[in-house]
This record gives C-alpha cells, sequence and structure tokens, in this order.
C-alpha cells in the first residue's frame, strides 16, 4: 500500500510538472501574438459601458442555456448532469475548442468523456452531442435569417417577383410545421421492439 501511494504521488508531480510546462510552452509560442496590456486596457477604456455590459450579459446567458439545454438531453436520455456540472463542461470544452489546435475534435473528444462518466451509453452521449451542436447551428442561422432575412427576400423579390417570394416562404413554413408534427407522432408511437423502443426514446427527447 505504501509502494502504491509513493508511485500514485511520483506521477500526481510528474503530470503537474509536464503540465505547468506546456502551460509555459503555451505562453511562450502566443505571448507574440497577443495585443500589450496598455492595448487592451485602452481598448476596455474606449469601449462604450453600455454596450460591452449586454455583450458580457449575452454571452453569460448564451452559455448558460446552452449548458442548460445540454443537461435536460443527458437528463432525459437517462444520465445524470447536474447544472454546475453542466456549465463547468461547457465552459471547459467551450475553451479547448477556441484554444488548441484542431480544437474542435479535442473538445467533443473531452465532452464525450466527461458524458461517459454520466451514465450514458455512447449511443446516447451521440444523441446528445449531435442535438445540443444541431441546435446551436439552428440558432445562428434562425438569427442570421431574422437579420439578413428582409435583405436577402428584397433581393430575390426583385428577381423573381414578389409573389414567388412570398409563396415560398408559406411553403418553406408549410414543410417545417409538417416535420414537427411527423416527429412528435413519431415519439408518441408505442415502442414494438426494444431496439426501436431506444430509438424513439432518443426521438421523444429531440422532440
Amino acid at each position: 500500500m505504501v509502494q502504491a501511494r509513493s508511485n500514485s504521488a511520483r506521477r500526481g508531480w510528474v503530470f503537474g510538472i509536464l503540465g505547468v510546462a506546456a502551460v509555459a510552452a503555451g505562453v511562450s509560442t502566443v505571448w507574440n501574438q497577443l495585443p500589450s496590456i496598455s492595448a487592451i486596457g485602452g481598448s476596455l477604456v474606449d469601449a462604450h459601458p453600455g454596450w460591452s455590459l449586454a455583450a458580457l450579459g449575452a454571452q453569460a446567458l448564451a452559455v448558460l442555456s446552452f449548458a442548460e439545454i445540454q443537461r435536460r438531453l443527458v437528463t432525459d436520455l437517462g444520465g445524470d448532469l447536474s447544472r454546475a456540472n453542466s456549465v463547468e463542461l461547457t465552459l471547459a470544452s467551450g475553451a479547448i475548442s477556441m484554444a488548441m489546435p484542431a480544437g474542435s475534435a479535442f473538445g467533443a473528444a473531452y465532452t464525450y468523456r466527461r458524458l461517459r462518466r454520466t451514465g450514458l451509453r455512447p449511443a446516447g452521449i451521440g444523441v446528445a452531442m449531435v442535438a445540443s451542436a444541431g441546435l446551436l447551428t439552428g440558432t445562428l442561422i434562425l438569427l442570421y435569417a431574422v437579420l439578413a432575412g428582409p435583405t436577402l427576400l428584397d433581393g430575390l423579390a426583385e428577381i423573381v417577383g414578389r409573389d414567388h417570394v412570398g409563396s415560398l416562404v408559406v411553403l418553406v413554413g408549410a414543410v417545417i410545421l409538417l416535420a414537427i408534427l411527423k416527429l412528435r407522432r413519431a415519439a408518441d408511437r408505442p415502442p414494438v421492439r426494444k431496439r426501436s423502443g431506444r430509438i424513439s426514446g432518443y426521438v421523444r427527447t429531440l422532440t
């Protein structure tokens, strides 16, 4: 037992030294690429306080909302993930994705390993990760459509006519509504076999 503790302490020291060395190497690598402290301070002083607070609040709301969506997906799929752990996971995976080369892959791998600890099966983890990414991408597309949609529709109307643009908007809305109704019907359909029951559970969670 004493030998095991000694080996564990030695490994802890080794990992600690490697971690400090990695941080030092990363800082030295990007140090010349970072703006100076005075430039950062000048930018903060010149920034409008109201817009800065609004941006900070929007960022915090976005992180908390994404973490809550992720937590509900994991919980509905049978895992155990608290709000605090979900926020921590969201911040950590986001930092890895932004800071490391090929960070998206490393961030996804880190998220997968953390979600394994919640008790989810690999299929459930895949559903949760794909659904979270899909919701994030869909939200960004929706925001772009809301902000740039009027300009794009005006340009399209000059090419094909306003009547055709109106018909296209109605058609797209009808297709989206039909897809939502079909998803709900699939979620409410009773499972026939064990495998189909698991799939219908995934569909019900996404719905």
